[in-house]
């Protein structure tokens, strides 16, 4: 245990005499602070740590991307009303899915 102490807090010397781990400042300095931050909650096996994580992750980088896909998907139904791109036998379901969802159709 101690060893591995050592070895991520970059003191070595103190794992080969069996003493106490540096103290966190000792960890800190050099590093910057989102690092050690995000490496203390990562080796806190804790449960709310993992979910705090992930939530933030959807939040930064999944929300932005959903909101394109609805953009994207917005737009590609616009067109289709507007087009009547769709198969003859299905007219009347597609037209009345235009006009309750507020699509432009011909």
């Amino acid at each position: 245990m101690i060893e591995t102490l050592s070895k991520d807090f970059g003191n070595s010397a103190k794992a080969s005499t069996g003493s106490s781990p540096p103290t966190p400042a000792s960890f800190i300095r050099g590093r910057g602070f989102f690092y050690v931050h995000s490496y203390l909650c990562i080796q806190v096996n804790n449960p709310v740590n993992i979910t705090l994580a992930a939530l933030i992750g959807f939040i930064a980088i999944g929300a932005p991307a959903l909101r394109s896909q609805v953009h994207r998907l917005d737009a590609a139904t616009a067109a289709q009303c507007a087009t009547h791109d769709w198969p003859a036998e299905k007219h009347a379901e597609h037209m009345d899915f235009c006009h309750t969802y507020g699509y432009i159709t011909k």
